[in-house]
Protein backbone atom coordinates (compact mmCIF):
# COMPACT_ATOMS: atom_id res chain seq x y z
CA UNK A 1 0.00 0.00 0.00
CA UNK A 2 1.47 3.53 -1.08
CA UNK A 3 2.00 5.65 2.00
CA UNK A 4 -1.45 7.79 2.56
CA UNK A 5 0.27 11.48 2.55
CA UNK A 6 -2.68 13.29 4.13
CA UNK A 7 -3.13 11.53 7.52
CA UNK A 8 -2.37 14.88 9.11
CA UNK A 9 -3.91 17.98 7.47
CA UNK A 10 -1.25 20.21 7.33
CA UNK A 11 1.26 18.00 5.65
CA UNK A 12 -0.49 18.76 2.09
CA UNK A 13 0.81 22.15 2.89
CA UNK A 14 4.69 21.42 2.46
CA UNK A 15 4.80 22.54 -0.32
CA UNK A 16 3.39 26.37 1.02
CA UNK A 17 6.04 28.68 -0.27
CA UNK A 18 8.03 30.47 2.49
CA UNK A 19 7.37 33.65 1.76
CA UNK A 20 4.35 33.29 4.29
CA UNK A 21 6.40 33.03 7.20
CA UNK A 22 8.96 35.63 6.17
CA UNK A 23 9.27 38.34 8.35
CA UNK A 24 10.46 41.07 5.31
CA UNK A 25 7.59 42.55 4.53
CA UNK A 26 6.18 44.80 1.33
CA UNK A 27 4.31 48.33 2.06
CA UNK A 28 1.62 49.16 -0.44
CA UNK A 29 3.84 51.60 -2.42
CA UNK A 30 6.26 48.75 -2.99
CA UNK A 31 3.77 46.74 -5.50
CA UNK A 32 1.77 48.14 -8.60
CA UNK A 33 -1.98 48.75 -7.56
CA UNK A 34 -3.40 45.41 -8.16
CA UNK A 35 -6.66 47.36 -8.92
CA UNK A 36 -5.41 48.96 -11.86
CA UNK A 37 -4.24 45.56 -13.13
CA UNK A 38 -7.60 43.35 -12.36
CA UNK A 39 -10.26 46.50 -12.17
CA UNK A 40 -10.21 46.05 -8.44
CA UNK A 41 -12.50 42.81 -7.39
CA UNK A 42 -10.24 40.36 -6.53
CA UNK A 43 -10.96 38.31 -3.99
CA UNK A 44 -8.12 36.82 -0.79
CA UNK A 45 -9.29 34.00 1.21
CA UNK A 46 -7.56 31.78 3.76
CA UNK A 47 -7.35 30.09 6.68
CA UNK A 48 -5.91 31.16 10.15
CA UNK A 49 -6.22 30.96 13.66
CA UNK A 50 -8.83 32.77 15.82
CA UNK A 51 -8.16 31.84 19.06
CA UNK A 52 -8.56 28.48 19.68
CA UNK A 53 -10.44 27.68 15.73
CA UNK A 54 -8.78 27.07 12.85
CA UNK A 55 -11.07 29.31 10.48
CA UNK A 56 -11.65 30.57 7.02
CA UNK A 57 -11.48 34.17 6.16
CA UNK A 58 -12.80 36.06 3.13
CA UNK A 59 -12.04 39.90 1.83
CA UNK A 60 -12.90 41.16 -1.20
CA UNK A 61 -11.29 44.18 -3.31
CA UNK A 62 -13.19 47.34 -3.34
CA UNK A 63 -11.48 49.42 -5.93
CA UNK A 64 -8.36 50.16 -4.06
CA UNK A 65 -9.11 48.87 -0.79
CA UNK A 66 -10.17 45.81 0.94
CA UNK A 67 -13.16 44.99 2.75
CA UNK A 68 -12.97 43.91 6.84
CA UNK A 69 -11.81 40.23 6.91
CA UNK A 70 -14.89 38.50 7.15
CA UNK A 71 -14.84 34.58 9.56
CA UNK A 72 -16.98 32.23 7.37
CA UNK A 73 -16.04 28.83 8.54
CA UNK A 74 -19.12 28.11 11.42
CA UNK A 75 -17.98 24.49 12.71
CA UNK A 76 -15.42 23.83 15.22
CA UNK A 77 -13.08 21.57 13.28
CA UNK A 78 -9.69 22.69 12.14
CA UNK A 79 -10.41 24.41 8.48
CA UNK A 80 -7.56 24.67 5.94
CA UNK A 81 -6.67 25.17 2.21
CA UNK A 82 -9.26 27.78 1.27
CA UNK A 83 -10.38 27.94 -2.99
CA UNK A 84 -12.18 30.21 -4.01
CA UNK A 85 -14.35 31.39 -7.35
CA UNK A 86 -17.16 33.81 -8.99
CA UNK A 87 -20.11 31.26 -10.20
CA UNK A 88 -21.43 34.50 -11.80
CA UNK A 89 -20.08 38.14 -11.44
CA UNK A 90 -21.76 39.28 -8.22
CA UNK A 91 -21.45 35.65 -6.11
CA UNK A 92 -18.90 34.09 -4.77
CA UNK A 93 -18.06 30.14 -4.09
CA UNK A 94 -15.62 29.02 -0.97
CA UNK A 95 -14.77 25.33 -0.75
CA UNK A 96 -11.67 24.51 1.87
CA UNK A 97 -11.13 21.03 3.88
CA UNK A 98 -12.08 20.32 7.15
CA UNK A 99 -10.50 17.94 9.66
CA UNK A 100 -11.89 16.20 12.51
CA UNK A 101 -10.37 13.65 14.22
CA UNK A 102 -9.90 10.98 11.78
CA UNK A 103 -10.97 12.32 8.48
CA UNK A 104 -10.91 15.56 6.01
CA UNK A 105 -14.06 16.29 4.20
CA UNK A 106 -14.63 19.16 1.95
CA UNK A 107 -17.32 22.28 3.07
CA UNK A 108 -18.37 25.01 0.93
CA UNK A 109 -20.09 28.38 1.30
CA UNK A 110 -21.78 30.79 -1.09
CA UNK A 111 -22.34 34.49 -1.79
CA UNK A 112 -25.76 34.80 -3.03
CA UNK A 113 -27.33 38.12 -3.68
CA UNK A 114 -25.44 39.81 -0.87
CA UNK A 115 -26.02 36.93 1.96
CA UNK A 116 -23.56 33.32 2.62
CA UNK A 117 -25.74 30.72 2.69
CA UNK A 118 -25.25 28.18 5.60
CA UNK A 119 -22.21 26.62 5.37
CA UNK A 120 -22.70 22.50 4.03
CA UNK A 121 -20.60 19.49 3.59
CA UNK A 122 -19.94 17.92 0.17
CA UNK A 123 -19.42 14.01 1.66
CA UNK A 124 -17.45 12.58 -0.69
CA UNK A 125 -17.23 8.53 0.42
CA UNK A 126 -13.38 9.42 0.69
CA UNK A 127 -11.84 9.30 4.14
CA UNK A 128 -9.52 12.34 3.13
CA UNK A 129 -10.36 15.19 0.75
CA UNK A 130 -7.56 18.02 0.66
CA UNK A 131 -6.35 20.65 -1.65
CA UNK A 132 -9.48 22.06 -3.63
CA UNK A 133 -9.39 24.01 -6.58
CA UNK A 134 -12.60 25.00 -8.28
CA UNK A 135 -13.18 27.40 -11.30
CA UNK A 136 -16.10 27.84 -13.85
CA UNK A 137 -15.55 26.66 -17.22
CA UNK A 138 -16.93 29.02 -20.25
CA UNK A 139 -20.75 28.14 -19.97
CA UNK A 140 -20.55 29.29 -16.50
CA UNK A 141 -20.38 25.64 -14.96
CA UNK A 142 -19.12 25.13 -11.54
CA UNK A 143 -15.52 22.68 -11.22
CA UNK A 144 -14.27 21.38 -8.17
CA UNK A 145 -11.19 18.86 -8.17
CA UNK A 146 -9.02 17.95 -5.16
CA UNK A 147 -6.69 15.29 -3.62
CA UNK A 148 -8.95 12.21 -2.24
CA UNK A 149 -7.30 9.28 -0.84
CA UNK A 150 -9.42 6.23 -1.63
CA UNK A 151 -7.49 3.62 1.06
CA UNK A 152 -4.66 2.81 -0.83
CA UNK A 153 -3.61 5.96 -2.52
CA UNK A 154 -4.07 9.94 -3.00
CA UNK A 155 -5.99 10.45 -6.44
CA UNK A 156 -7.10 13.15 -8.23
CA UNK A 157 -10.99 13.75 -7.80
CA UNK A 158 -13.48 15.76 -9.68
CA UNK A 159 -17.07 16.68 -9.43
CA UNK A 160 -19.57 19.61 -11.00
CA UNK A 161 -22.22 22.11 -9.26
CA UNK A 162 -25.58 21.24 -10.73
CA UNK A 163 -26.82 24.93 -9.24
CA UNK A 164 -27.95 23.68 -5.69
CA UNK A 165 -25.13 20.52 -4.68
CA UNK A 166 -22.19 18.85 -6.18
CA UNK A 167 -22.38 15.62 -8.02
CA UNK A 168 -21.09 12.50 -6.88
CA UNK A 169 -17.26 12.41 -6.86
CA UNK A 170 -15.48 10.89 -9.70
CA UNK A 171 -11.76 9.55 -9.71
CA UNK A 172 -9.37 11.67 -12.84
CA UNK A 173 -6.41 9.40 -11.89
CA UNK A 174 -6.30 5.79 -10.39
CA UNK A 175 -3.22 4.37 -10.58
CA UNK A 176 -2.28 3.83 -6.45
CA UNK A 177 0.38 6.39 -6.83
CA UNK A 178 -0.07 9.23 -4.76
CA UNK A 179 -1.54 12.24 -6.68
CA UNK A 180 -1.65 15.94 -4.58
CA UNK A 181 -2.41 19.51 -5.31
CA UNK A 182 -4.07 19.81 -8.00
CA UNK A 183 -4.50 23.55 -9.62
CA UNK A 184 -7.69 23.94 -12.02
CA UNK A 185 -7.73 26.42 -15.13
CA UNK A 186 -9.91 27.34 -17.85
CA UNK A 187 -8.48 27.25 -21.01
CA UNK A 188 -9.31 30.28 -22.92
CA UNK A 189 -9.97 29.61 -26.77
CA UNK A 190 -12.50 27.19 -25.72
CA UNK A 191 -13.92 27.64 -22.33
CA UNK A 192 -12.73 23.93 -21.47
CA UNK A 193 -11.00 23.15 -17.88
CA UNK A 194 -7.85 21.49 -17.21
CA UNK A 195 -6.04 20.15 -14.32
CA UNK A 196 -2.64 19.84 -13.20
CA UNK A 197 -0.88 18.01 -10.67
CA UNK A 198 2.03 16.39 -8.86
CA UNK A 199 2.81 12.60 -9.01
CA UNK A 200 5.19 11.06 -6.85
CA UNK A 201 7.94 9.44 -8.24
CA UNK A 202 11.39 7.65 -7.36
CA UNK A 203 12.40 11.17 -7.95
CA UNK A 204 10.44 13.26 -6.19
CA UNK A 205 7.05 14.72 -7.47
CA UNK A 206 6.54 15.54 -11.08
CA UNK A 207 3.96 17.17 -13.23
CA UNK A 208 0.55 15.76 -14.80
CA UNK A 209 -2.14 17.04 -16.73
CA UNK A 210 -5.40 16.32 -18.21
CA UNK A 211 -7.87 18.15 -19.84
CA UNK A 212 -11.72 17.81 -20.03
CA UNK A 213 -12.47 17.37 -24.03
CA UNK A 214 -16.00 17.81 -23.61
CA UNK A 215 -17.22 14.06 -22.47
CA UNK A 216 -14.28 13.12 -20.32
CA UNK A 217 -11.07 13.56 -19.51
CA UNK A 218 -7.77 13.38 -21.71
CA UNK A 219 -5.44 10.52 -20.29
CA UNK A 220 -3.12 12.03 -17.68
CA UNK A 221 0.28 13.17 -19.38
CA UNK A 222 3.73 14.20 -18.05
CA UNK A 223 4.31 18.46 -17.86
CA UNK A 224 7.83 18.36 -19.38
CA UNK A 225 10.32 21.17 -17.93
CA UNK A 226 8.95 20.77 -14.02
CA UNK A 227 10.38 23.44 -11.63
CA UNK A 228 12.14 21.77 -9.40
CA UNK A 229 9.71 21.18 -5.89
CA UNK A 230 11.55 22.17 -2.90
CA UNK A 231 10.11 22.01 0.68
CA UNK A 232 10.03 25.30 2.78
CA UNK A 233 13.40 24.56 4.94
CA UNK A 234 15.25 24.49 1.00
CA UNK A 235 13.70 27.84 0.32
CA UNK A 236 15.35 31.19 0.91
CA UNK A 237 14.24 33.30 3.62
CA UNK A 238 15.13 36.92 2.34
CA UNK A 239 11.78 36.70 -0.12
CA UNK A 240 9.05 39.52 0.36
CA UNK A 241 5.14 39.07 1.14
CA UNK A 242 4.80 40.00 -2.61
CA UNK A 243 3.71 37.15 -5.41
CA UNK A 244 4.31 36.92 -8.96
CA UNK A 245 1.28 35.35 -11.16
CA UNK A 246 1.18 34.15 -14.66
CA UNK A 247 -2.06 34.98 -16.74
CA UNK A 248 -1.93 32.29 -18.99
CA UNK A 249 -4.44 30.81 -21.21
CA UNK A 250 -4.04 26.93 -21.88
CA UNK A 251 -2.78 24.42 -19.26
CA UNK A 252 -0.69 23.02 -22.14
CA UNK A 253 2.96 22.48 -21.74
CA UNK A 254 3.17 25.02 -25.26
CA UNK A 255 0.72 27.42 -23.10
CA UNK A 256 3.06 27.41 -20.29
CA UNK A 257 5.92 28.55 -21.99
CA UNK A 258 4.39 31.23 -23.51
CA UNK A 259 3.11 32.84 -20.67
CA UNK A 260 6.37 32.30 -19.56
CA UNK A 261 8.29 34.08 -21.68
CA UNK A 262 5.14 36.85 -22.00
CA UNK A 263 6.13 39.38 -19.22
CA UNK A 264 3.03 41.52 -20.15
CA UNK A 265 1.24 38.57 -19.12
CA UNK A 266 3.00 39.16 -15.68
CA UNK A 267 1.41 40.58 -12.53
CA UNK A 268 3.24 41.20 -9.38
CA UNK A 269 0.80 41.43 -6.09
CA UNK A 270 1.34 41.52 -2.85
CA UNK A 271 -0.26 39.37 -0.16
CA UNK A 272 -2.06 41.88 2.59
CA UNK A 273 -1.15 43.13 5.84
CA UNK A 274 -4.34 41.80 7.06
CA UNK A 275 -3.56 37.73 6.42
CA UNK A 276 -1.14 38.05 9.57
CA UNK A 277 0.24 34.21 9.50
CA UNK A 278 -2.18 32.38 7.40
CA UNK A 279 -1.68 28.22 6.89
CA UNK A 280 -3.10 28.27 3.78
CA UNK A 281 -3.89 30.79 1.28
CA UNK A 282 -5.58 31.42 -2.14
CA UNK A 283 -6.54 34.64 -4.60
CA UNK A 284 -8.98 35.00 -7.63
CA UNK A 285 -8.33 37.39 -9.65
CA UNK A 286 -10.77 37.81 -12.39
CA UNK A 287 -9.77 37.02 -16.26
CA UNK A 288 -6.82 34.22 -14.87
CA UNK A 289 -7.09 31.10 -16.55
CA UNK A 290 -6.33 29.60 -12.83
CA UNK A 291 -9.42 31.35 -11.17
CA UNK A 292 -8.22 30.41 -7.64
CA UNK A 293 -4.54 31.00 -7.30
CA UNK A 294 -3.20 28.94 -4.58
CA UNK A 295 -0.10 30.58 -2.71
CA UNK A 296 1.12 26.73 -3.49
CA UNK A 297 1.03 27.43 -7.17
CA UNK A 298 2.05 31.03 -7.12
CA UNK A 299 6.14 31.57 -8.01
CA UNK A 300 7.68 33.67 -5.77
CA UNK A 301 9.71 37.03 -6.23
CA UNK A 302 13.76 36.31 -5.14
Amino acid sequence: MIRHLHTIPYFSLIFLFIFLCSSSSATDKDTPSLSDQTGGKSVWTWADKSGSEHAIFISRQAGETWEKPQKISTNEGVNIVPAVTNPTADDLMVVWSNFTGTQAQLRYRLLKNGLWTEEKEYYTGLSSNMAPSVCVDGKGKVWLVWAGFNGISDEIYYTTWNGTSFATATAITANDIPDIQPVLGIDSPTGAPWVQWLQFSESGYVKYESVWNGSTWTEPVLVPSVEEITTPEEQTTDTKRTLMVKKGGTGTSSGQKEAATNTEEQLEIEIPTFITSPESASIHIPGYAVQSLSVRSIIPIK
